[in-house]
Parts: C-alpha cells; structure tokens; sequence
C-alpha cells in the first residue's frame, strides 16, 4: 500500500510514512555541492507537507549512529531534501542537533550546506548563534560560520548581512577561542569581504587568533587582493606545518590544512561552495555532548569516549 510505512532493519525500529521512507533505500550519497544534489521534490514526489517526517528523519540520531546500510544515510538525504524544499521549519532543529551532530565529518559538511540552501530565512536565528560564540565551542561556531558563507554565496542578495553577522561575531575576537576567530576569518574570505579587512587585521594583530585556518595576516591581506605577495617576505606569508587544529586537519603540503570551514591550499581556504558553488522557541544555547567521538561517516561500531577538545 502506498501509505504503509517502510520497515527498516534498525536497531530504533523506527519507521517512516511515504513518500519520505523512499530515502531510506537510496544508499551513501556523493559529497557534493547543493547544485549536484538529487532533486528531491521531483524524484520522489516530496512536498512542504513532508518537511515534518524529514524533520523527524533529519534529525534521527539513533537512525544516524546505530543503523545499518543503507537506511544509515536517511538523515543526509533528509537534510539535502529540506534544503531543496527550502524548509523553514527545519532551521532551529537542524541548529540544535550541533551538540551531537558536531561528532560527525559528515554534519560538519551537510549543515551549513543545507541552511545554505534554505537561504535568507535562517539569518535570524544565526545571528542569535554568533552573539553566543564567546562561550560556545569552535566547532559550534565554525559550523555557524560556514552556514552564513553558504547562505551568502548561494544567495547574493544575501551577502551584506552575511558579513555583517559574520563582523558582528568577530567582534567579540578578545573573548574567544583563537579557533572561533580563525572560522570566522575564514567565512569572511569565503565572502571577499574586504569591507571587514580593517576588523580582521585588529583580530590578528591584537588576537587570540588561530593562523593555521587562514594563515598570517599578510597572507589574508594577499588573499582579500588588499595587498600583493610581493610586498612580504616569504616567511611572513609562509605557515609554518603542524597538526590541524583541535587535531582536526591534516597537514598538505606547503602547510595548507584541511579544516572544518573548508581547504587551504596555493595559500587559500575556501569553502566547499567554491570547491564543486521562526521555529517557535528554541533553545540556541549548546548542550553538553554527549560521550561519543568524532565521527568520519556511519554504522553502528562501538563508539569510544569522546576526547576533550584543546583550549589555547
């Protein structure tokens, strides 16, 4: 029967109603851009009606960590399919499922890439997130960050307040984690966001400011095309290679990194957009984690104790 819910072979035993248990069955996703994503509203008959069963999936948790391929891929595809639907609703809980989806490369990836693709309409509840970044964790804020560089680069219209929400926030730059910073510079070069040179150049020189998400501060100014590489030496434009940070990255070589807000190299961290291009009340604050690690993918394997994050 059409309507009959699919039953899927996970560990909840949680079941979805048609037309959105259809991506239940579709399998691993390809890391791609919004541009490259399956149109979902037409494959599979999706309309604003589900946008509340893809809310339930999108944020499935147990579905996320414990199933079984290919159900285990649900919640991503339920993602994708609300930022093509351009889903309102799923803004604040796509926001607060931070608290455990930052275990996870793939919602590192996915969520600033879905609100990217809602658009403009997640630009209030943002803001409220950036005014908290002082006391949130780097991975909450590099997230936010890169949600607002999606939203202004998907949505021209948009790229004012995209940097003006992204200044606001580093603003706060004496208050903050140096990695929270680095994000945030890093958002701003995503917007070549010149207008904010003079800000970034205060946050770096007066700091605390993490240079290994964008390098030196003479290597942003060749990056915002304020200033030529000529008129610095190579070791002021030079990174010097380490470990990412929070033992996130991976070293390149000429020590471009790649991080959460996106990849450094020829001397430049981009965003993957450039790469491939009111809910009620909500609690914005982020929860305390639950004790699970950081994740690179999907499954059910036994998930050790989550390692403390490193505080400069």
């Amino acid at each position: 029967m059409a309507n009959e819910p699919l039953k899927s072979e996970i560990e909840t035993g949680t079941n979805y109603t048609a037309p959105v248990d259809q991506l239940l069955a579709i399998g691993r996703p390809s890391l791609s851009n919004p541009d490259k994503w399956i149109d979902y509203p037409a494959e599979f008959g999706l309309t604003t009606a589900d946008e509340p069963e893809l809310i339930r999936l999108a944020t499935d948790e147990d579905l996320f960590w414990n199933g079984y391929e290919p159900e285990v891929y649900a919640p991503t595809h339920a993602m994708r399919a609300l930022g093509k639907l351009q889903a309102e609703a799923a803004i604040a809980p796509l926001i607060n499922i931070i608290d455990w989806a930052e275990d996870s490369d793939w919602h590192i990836e996915e969520i600033p890439k879905t609100l990217g693709t809602i658009g403009p309409a997640c630009l209030p509840v943002l803001a409220g997130c950036v005014s908290r970044f002082p006391d949130q964790p780097w991975l909450y804020a590099a997230i936010v960050s890169d949600s607002l560089s999606w939203i202004g680069q998907l949505h021209p219209e948009a790229r004012e307040a995209c940097v003006q929400h992204l200044m606001d926030g580093l603003s706060q730059y004496p208050r903050q984690l140096p990695d929270v910073n680095g994000s945030l510079v890093a958002a701003l070069l995503d917007l070549n966001a010149v207008e904010a040179a003079e800000l970034i150049g205060k946050a770096y020189t007066e700091g605390p400011m993490e240079e290994d998400i964008c390098g030196t501060w003479p290597a942003v100014q060749v990056d915002l095309g304020i200033a030529k590489a000529e008129d610095f030496s190579p070791e002021e434009l030079r990174l010097p290679p380490r470990s990412g940070p929070l033992g996130l990255g991976s070293p390149f070589p000429g020590g471009a990194l790649a991080t959460a807000s996106g990849i450094r190299l020829d001397g430049k961290l981009r965003s993957s957009a450039r790469s491939d291009a009111k809910f009620g009340q909500v609690d914005l604050s982020f929860k305390a984690s639950k004790p699970k690690p950081k994740k690179s993918g999907f499954g059910n394997a036994a998930k050790p104790a989550k390692k403390k994050k490193k505080r400069k």
